[in-house]
């Protein structure tokens, strides 16, 4: 566990969910439309794969800024670090969508 300084520091501009606070995508859908091809989503998926990972080393940063910094936010550290892992979810899954199916 990550020990943290008593004063709490604030990080504004930074936001933890969803589309009413910039700095993080909200959550989209993975459904395709009627008319995109295996390749339009394919290609799809590799950008959204590629802005989850970009993310993903987004919050790295600023998670160890806080740690490092003069004082921590128990509360901030924790949200960050579970915004992390849904964004490693989200890209272990469309990862397991691009993957082909193997006959047994």
């Amino acid at each position: 566990m990550v020990e943290c300084g008593s004063s709490p520091t604030y990080h504004q501009g930074f936001s933890t969910t969803g589309p009413e606070r910039p700095g993080l995508p909200g959550p989209r859908s993975l459904e395709r439309p009627p008319f995109m091809t295996d390749d339009d989503q394919t290609d799809t998926a590799l950008r959204r794969i590629a802005e989850l990972q970009a993310e993903h080393r987004a919050l790295d940063a600023m998670i160890l800024g806080i740690v490092e910094g003069p004082g921590c936010d128990e509360l901030q550290l924790r949200r960050l670090k579970k915004r992390k892992l849904q964004v490693k979810d989200a890209v272990a899954q469309l990862q397991r969508l691009l993957v082909p199916d193997e006959p047994a």
